[in-house]
């Protein structure tokens, strides 16, 4: 009984303050699904963001004319029958970065058309031009298409839009060091480890 009281007793001595305060390494993070104790384990950190700001705008509201057919050859379809080709009034929206930030060069695509946007710049000072109100404004395409994987022009008018600003929302999206993004590159070229969704990556 007394050895265990004196071995109770010098556990005792240790310093109460450090007891269950000492630091703890972060969990490790298996990203190559690999056995445990393998070496060729990564830590990432997600904790630290990055703040960006976007801005949205409203495409007006502008007619459009699509082919309600399905022929190759709209255009003989169309003088054989002109109710295949149907007017419709519509609107887009555009946002300049999305919540990856990632910049946007267009707005939301409606009945198979989109437009290139970009930030109206003045010539003059390099700045982006503002409205008499001092709001952003946008350069807007003539409507285009996706053919062949590629930007094309729509082929069923040349409509574009006047747009105005809404607002502006500030969006935080998450960092990793760069020397941890080095680390992935070498990861997903090795062995194809790929990026988490919603994951920001500077550098």
């Amino acid at each position: 009984m007394a050895k265990k009281q004196g071995g109770s007793g010098r556990q005792q001595q240790r310093d109460p303050q450090n007891v269950g305060n000492e630091p703890k390494p972060p969990k490790p993070v298996n990203v190559l699904n690999t056995k445990k104790g393998d070496e060729s384990r990564l830590i990432l950190d997600f904790n630290e963001h990055q703040e960006i700001i976007t801005h949205l705008f409203i495409l007006k509201t502008a007619q459009m004319k699509k082919y309600m057919g399905w022929k190759s050859d709209w255009e003989a379809d169309i003088k054989a029958d002109p109710q295949y080709m149907q007017a419709f009034d519509h609107q887009h929206s555009y946002r300049t970065m999305n919540s990856d930030g990632e910049f946007l060069d267009s707005a939301h695509p409606v009945g198979g058309h989109f437009h290139q946007c970009k930030i109206k710049v003045d010539e003059k000072t390099g700045k982006p031009a503002l409205d008499e109100n001092g709001h952003l404004q946008i350069e807007v395409s003539e409507a285009m298409t996706i053919a062949k994987g590629k930007p094309a022009a729509y082929p069923y008018d040349h409509h574009t839009h006047e747009a105005y600003y809404v607002r502006s929302n500030r969006i935080k999206v998450q960092q990793i060091a760069p020397e941890v993004i080095q680390r992935i590159g070498q990861l997903q070229s090795t062995y194809g480890l790929g990026i988490a969704p919603g994951v920001k990556i500077v550098g």
